[in-house]
């Protein structure tokens, strides 16, 4: 009650004191925590451009422990990177990782505050994108479990003290993972670690050793601007709704990359040979080539033989492949029903008559044989959806199907 008072407070005070000239770009917040706060320090500073009619989301860079990243508001290339996607860049000084501080709070805050500061209202529901090393690294992954909805991608490169425990919704936020092969063993063992235990239920991440290097950023911008421009672009609505954070999309597995680990090579995912939950996994083949460049300095260039419009997946193919709902007509849940011949990767989400994805219900690994889930009449925020006709759409083995069902008022 404390925090929402305070938050309605600084919103009448800003909003009858701070209204923003034309040319005021670059926004400050410092969040000043309640009692049941353990974090001390949580500084931000916000870049808007001004060719920007709507935000359509945040790049968050963020910085080592207390190593303060509000410079990179300043940064020309950095502000080029967002200006080409009607993006803001955010920096921070923080000194906290874990959400139960209080710091996740704090930057929902800061949100806030910037929405009333710049005039545009949607960055107070946006969703980000981290960039983060070292402890800034564990930050933006810890920030990714605590609000996966609200999180695009991420970038997390060479911490040492990720938290183990299971990422829930968090494997269906693309995440890429660095590590330096001469960086300290319990950072190397910290992220492969993760990234091995979540990518069989299908995480959407990719694991990446930087060749010969420590602890010290990744500076290829290349690779990674070509990986959020290419999330972003997979991720977001084409329309950016007003008062509510944006239903993002979950990446179908069956349109994506894989990458094996050990020899480099890389493949359509229809077409890749080998274990798809020990791979790599990428949001396009741009992304993969990128990944293979760079893990193995620019030596290898192979990738799995395959035309990716004609792939038939190379596993053995299910005759048919079939989606019930029942009761069609619901007031409360109804539940989907299908058969596996195979064990393989499923995608299983719920459509408005429009076609827009509401949510996902299964995104993973699956065994083969009879499987059964229900919905409840939710939507990926947990709101209860209007009475209307919805779809069901199954996609496995590179083949997929649809089975209508009706909500009642």
């Amino acid at each position: 009650m404390q925090r929402l008072l305070s938050t309605l407070i600084l919103g009448v005070t800003l909003a009858l004191c701070s209204t923003p000239a034309a040319s005021a770009q670059v926004y400050d917040f410092e969040a000043v925590p309640d009692s049941s706060d353990t974090y001390t320090v949580a500084w931000f500073s916000i870049y808007v451009p001004e060719t920007t009619p709507t935000v359509r989301g945040i790049y968050f860079f963020v910085n080592p422990y207390s190593n303060d990243s509000r410079y990179i508001v300043y940064e020309e290339p950095f502000r080029a990177l967002v200006e080409g996607c009607d993006f803001a860049l955010m920096g921070g000084r923080l000194d906290a990782v874990d959400m139960g501080s209080g710091i996740g709070d704090a930057v929902l805050e800061a949100l806030f505050s910037f929405a009333v500061q710049s005039g545009h209202e949607e960055v107070e529901h946006t969703t980000l994108f981290f960039d983060g090393w070292s402890w800034g690294g564990q930050f933006s992954y810890h920030f990714t479990k605590w609000l996966p909805e609200r999180t695009l991608g991420f970038v997390t490169i060479k911490g040492g003290y990720h938290n183990t425990d299971p990422a829930g919704d968090a494997i269906y936020v693309p995440g890429y993972m660095f590590i330096g092969e001469n960086d300290l063993p319990y950072r190397i063992e910290n992220l492969t670690g993760i990234f091995e235990e979540h990518r069989p239920l299908g995480a959407r991440w990719i694991l990446a050793m930087e060749p010969s290097a420590g602890h010290e950023r990744v500076t290829d911008r290349e690779i990674l601007d070509d990986y959020f421009l290419t999330v972003i672009e997979r991720r977001l609505p084409a329309t950016i709704p007003e008062g509510e954070p944006p239903a993002l999309r979950v990446i179908p597995e069956p349109s994506s990359w894989l990458g094996n680990r050990e020899g480099y090579e890389i493949g359509y995912f229809a077409c890749y040979d080998a274990d798809p939950g020990e791979a790599c996994w990428f949001a396009s083949r741009d992304v993969g080539s990128a990944w293979q460049d760079f893990v193995s300095d620019g030596t290898v260039t192979d990738t799995v033989a395959c035309d990716p419009a004609t792939a038939q997946d190379a596993r053995p193919p299910a005759d048919h492949l079939t989606l019930s709902g029942a009761p069609s007509l619901f007031h409360g849940q109804t539940t989907f029903r299908y058969t596996l011949d195979h064990p393989g990767w499923v995608d299983l989400a719920i459509y408005t008559a429009g076609g827009e994805c509401i949510r996902t219900l299964i995104g993973g690994y699956q065994e083969a044989g009879p499987q059964a889930v229900s919905w409840d009449g939710r939507d990926a925020r947990g709101r209860s959806v209007a009475g209307g006709i919805f779809f069901g759409r199954l996609a496995h083995a590179g083949r997929s199907t649809a089975r209508r069902v009706i909500r009642l008022r």
